[in-house]
């Protein structure tokens, strides 16, 4: 029997070597598949979420993978993490389809050259996907305070945005550079916004800070009157587009309907409303109206909101309670039945009396958990 030598051993170890490097440059897809079902662990695993370089590489080579039609593979990966994050981020697919959504509203709404700016690790996930893996609003520059101690993170920064410009290397990435001198750096230059409470912005002063329909605030160095302040909400609001929630509702879950974000967009609406009608811009109020109120019927919290703001604009509050009545008549036992039947009796009881924005201010101050406005750790 013959015995294969070393020298064949060694020409088909070089062909094979060869094949695979061939197959590589040809079709690199398995290699990333296999990279990004790697390296997704760190954006849901605790012991490997300080990985910052392996979160961003895993954001990269999703985008690889769209690029190349594979959108469907790098959603499931997506999909596979956000089921395996902590009780306050987990979301099954559909639940991530909204926040995905209502995330990529917020960028779309943003100024050119903007800075948002989240705090904990997982807050910047769903944006970084949106604009790295689908190329969405590749202007913004997403600044988070937990990566910031990561090297590899603000050397990214340095490489890939506008900070170049304005900040040199060897200042950006010395370890003493903090973020709060970074924040004012960028602040005369870029707008800023907060996905936050107001309460975790200690950089600028409280009264520097507008609560903007982002789900957040916006910085602004010099006071701007409530007119021009109000008719920016309405430009930002109305850029928006909330179809895709209102074709899902998420009301029947409440991790959803909390971890989604979807908590919020009552509260954002009524915000932007209600200074647009105590500026004196009614017209503005009723084109947001227009635009969001079909969109929003869904949550009994927006309709109990909505009376408050019928009232303010000298319509019948009673339509928007009527239709609070027949959410409550149905839904017995659903999860937030309590809470709506109180808020629906006191504004019932109070409407006669125009001071239903009582009963709106609790709801906006109800308790919630709600990723991106909870204190950071």
């Amino acid at each position: 029997m013959k015995i294969v030598s070393k020298k064949d051993v060694v020409r088909i170890s070089i062909i094979l070597v060869l094949v695979v490097v061939i197959i590589w440059i040809l079709d690199p897809t398995p290699l990333v598949k296999w990279r990004v079902k790697r390296n997704a662990k760190s954006l849901y695993e605790p012991d490997y979420t300080n990985n910052c370089s392996s979160q961003w590489k895993t954001f990269f080579d999703m985008g690889k993978l769209i690029d190349r039609g594979h959108h469907g593979f790098a959603r499931s990966i997506l999909d596979s993490v956000y089921s395996r994050k902590s009780d306050d981020y987990r979301l099954d697919s559909d639940g991530l389809d909204i926040l995905l959504d209502i995330s990529a509203n917020i960028l779309r709404s943003l100024p050119m050259n903007s800075v948002l700016i989240t705090n904990n690790v997982d807050d910047i996930h769903p944006f970084a996907f949106i604009q790295i893996s689908e190329n969405i609003r590749p202007d913004i520059i997403l600044l988070n305070r937990e990566m910031w101690k990561s090297s590899y993170y603000r050397e990214f920064l340095w490489k890939n945005t506008a900070i170049e410009d304005i900040i040199s290397k060897n200042k950006f990435l010395d370890i003493d550079n903090n973020f709060s001198n970074t924040l004012h750096k960028l602040a005369l230059k870029f707008p800023l916004f907060f996905t936050c409470r107001i309460c975790d912005i200690t950089e600028f002063p409280k009264d520097s800070l507008y609560r903007m329909p982002i789900i957040g605030y916006m910085y602004m160095p010099h006071r701007v009157s409530d007119t021009s302040l109000a008719e920016l909400k309405y430009t930002m609001l109305y850029s928006q587009n909330w179809n895709f929630v209102a074709e899902n509702p998420p009301f029947d879950d409440k991790q959803k309907y909390y971890n989604s974000e979807s908590s919020e967009l009552a509260s954002v609406l009524s915000d932007v409303v209600s200074d647009l009608v105590r500026t004196g811009k009614d017209s503005l109020a009723r084109n947001i109206l227009g635009k969001f109120d079909s969109w929003m019927v869904w949550d009994p919290y927006y309709l109990v909101m909505r009376a408050d703001i019928a009232q303010k604009l000298g319509e019948d509050p009673n339509k928007w309670l009527a239709k609070v009545k027949n959410w409550l008549d149905g839904n017995e036992s659903h999860w937030a039945y309590s809470t709506v039947q109180t808020y629906y009796d006191s504004a019932k009881s109070l409407i006669d009396k125009s001071i239903i924005e009582k009963v709106v201010d609790k709801i906006k101050s109800k308790p919630t958990k709600s990723r991106r406005i909870r204190r950071r750790k």
